[in-house]
């Protein structure tokens, strides 16, 4: 199951292509360039082969994501912090919920 997080990603990939294929912009040229962590690239790569994209349109979403700043998240402060929320998550009455490998 892909997380929120990265459909959201997905989706922004997705609206940049549109937009850069008809303006012939990259995100290099702004200021500010997202984010984005390295489980969201295979995730946005999964999302890709499930719908069937041809080579033109991954080619193309491998340059969008080499345009982007790819975080690597794997440090301890990154797992403490998930241990953190999803402890916090459980202990929550009513409104708990567990949290699955795509919350990372």
């Amino acid at each position: 199951m892909i997380g929120r997080a990265s459909r959201n990603v997905f989706w922004f990939a997705c609206k940049s292509l549109r937009r850069a294929r008809r303006k012939a912009i990259t995100c290099r040229a702004l200021v500010h360039r997202p984010l984005i962590s390295v489980v969201t690239v295979g995730e946005i790569r999964a999302l890709a082969g499930q719908f069937n994209w041809g080579a033109a349109k991954r080619e193309f979403l491998t340059k969008v994501l080499q345009t982007l700043v790819i975080l690597d998240i794997n440090g301890q402060s990154v797992f403490n912090a998930y241990v953190e929320v999803d402890h916090a998550c459980r202990k929550t009455r009513g409104g708990a919920r567990s949290l699955s490998k795509n919350d990372l």
